[in-house]
């Protein structure tokens, strides 16, 4: 049995959904496939029952500021969901919790480190350097040796669990660590008018430097209900979608891909739109020059925690950047969805690691780490553990894997002519609507 389809999408993700949606709309027949048995990626929602709702981590929808995407991507927004017009947040550094702002805080340093690092960070003014061979020399041309090696380089060697000077110039955007909290907010203001300082300083609140985009989170369940309302949307222009499908061959033509067999029947297509990550097209097709492993990458473990109190903050999630604590981000459901009925707190904490297994007890040392970071009081009660783990979910951005990555990029762009690449595909973009945008501004049905 054979089928035939102008468009086939490789990869069910955010990425996928919208290059499908895009293109039903443009009057193509579109196929999206995907191995797994729901859509979304790391968009999901955990329900291990019909009260009980946890995320894959942190997310919220955002407006992207263009009228016809929006138009899309937030079509069913409505009043079952909360606005927010910034997104309450903070971090925990050097044994500090600082709930105005998600940039590293210098202030959590001794007065002496403090002084030092402020001084050099404005003595740099000037005469920073605009090339540079690693991350760890970036940030410290960036940022001054003391706020390097007493800020940044711990928390970004927790995150990736790699030396700083193994990794690329700008992996440390992958969590958000491009400016420092210094000075106080009125100084602050006044040096942000440099430009080269605006880049380099935050403000001392997150209500401060607003970009005026909405925000957007369900009022009960969780993010995973918008994937369906894309996928809904998709299905209403006619798209078609086979999950828990599996791509076993992929059959190749005079540098174009005529087809794929999927659990044992062939899809025939005009045109691909690869979604996915690369390793499996070049190793289906053959592309691969040289025997090679997939790139490196890291496990994101989720501890979802049901507790007896409510946060002691009103922060929607914050990160904890000390590598004395296991955990990463956590997400506190109450504060953006308000108190449950049943009194029964849900928190997602996300911690990476490389390939380690989490013991049952976890989940308790996981809440006592939170309890240490003034988040929960101390006699708060844990009623409930559930544990998951995205093996291979988070890249590790040193130059072998960039290496790599664009090698595996430019293999896949010279073997097929009628193939696009977004997402996971693409590789140089992680955050939602960054690939979402990408999406949007680049794709060509011609």
């Amino acid at each position: 049995m054979s089928s035939q389809y102008d468009v086939v999408v490789i990869g069910a993700g955010v990425a996928g959904i919208l290059a499908a949606i895009l293109s039903v709309k443009k009057g193509k027949s579109t196929l999206i496939v995907d191995p797994q048995t729901e859509a979304g990626g790391l968009l999901k929602t955990y329900s291990p029952n019909e009260k009980l709702h946890f995320d894959y981590g942190t997310h919220l929808l955002m407006e992207t500021g263009i009228e016809e995407l929006d138009n899309i991507l937030l079509r069913d927004i409505n009043a079952d969901w909360e606005r927010f017009d910034y997104l309450n947040s903070g971090h925990f550094v050097n044994g500090q919790l600082d709930t105005d702002t998600p940039v590293l805080n210098s202030h959590s340093l001794s007065q002496e480190l403090y002084f030092q690092g402020s001084y050099e960070l404005i003595e740099k003014t000037g005469h920073r350097a605009q090339q540079y061979t690693n991350c760890a020399q970036q940030l410290e041309q960036r940022f001054g040796s003391t706020f390097f090696k007493t800020l940044f380089q711990p928390a970004i060697e927790k995150l990736f669990h790699t030396p700083t000077s193994n990794l690329i110039p700008n992996a440390q955007l992958l969590f958000g660590l491009n400016r420092v909290k210094a000075f106080d907010p009125v100084s602050t203001r006044s040096l942000k008018e440099h430009p080269e300082l605006s880049d380099i300083l935050a403000f001392h609140s997150h209500t401060e430097g607003k970009s005026g985009r909405l925000s957007f989170y369900p009022k009960k369940g969780g993010i995973g209900q918008w994937i369906e309302q894309l996928i809904n949307q998709y299905k209403q222009l006619g798209g078609k979608l086979k999950l828990g499908h599996k791509v076993e061959a992929i059959e190749v033509l005079s540098g174009k891909i005529e087809s794929f067999i999927i659990e044992g029947q062939r899809v025939a297509c005009k045109q691909v739109i690869w979604t996915a990550p690369l390793f499996p097209l070049l190793q289906m097709t053959g592309k691969l020059t040289t025997s090679g492993n997939p790139p490196e990458m890291l496990d994101s473990h989720l501890i979802h925690l049901l507790v007896d109190q409510a946060p002691q903050t009103s922060m929607f999630y914050f990160s904890n950047f000390d590598p004395k604590y296991d955990h990463f981000r956590t997400t506190l459901y109450t504060n953006l969805q308000g108190q449950p009925e049943d009194n029964k707190h849900r928190v997602t904490v996300e911690v990476f690691g490389k390939g380690n297994k989490l013991e049952p007890e976890y989940g308790a040392h996981i809440l006592n780490e939170l309890k240490r970071c003034t988040i929960f009081s101390q006699s708060t009660q844990l009623l409930g553990v559930f544990m998951q783990t995205q093996r291979n979910s988070f890249p590790i951005y040193t130059h072998s894997f960039v290496k790599q990555r664009d090698e595996h990029f430019q293999i896949a762009k010279e073997a097929f002519s009628n193939i696009q690449f977004f997402g996971k595909a693409s590789g140089n973009l992680f955050f939602m609507n960054d690939v979402l945008l990408d999406v949007y501004q680049r794709i060509d049905f011609a």
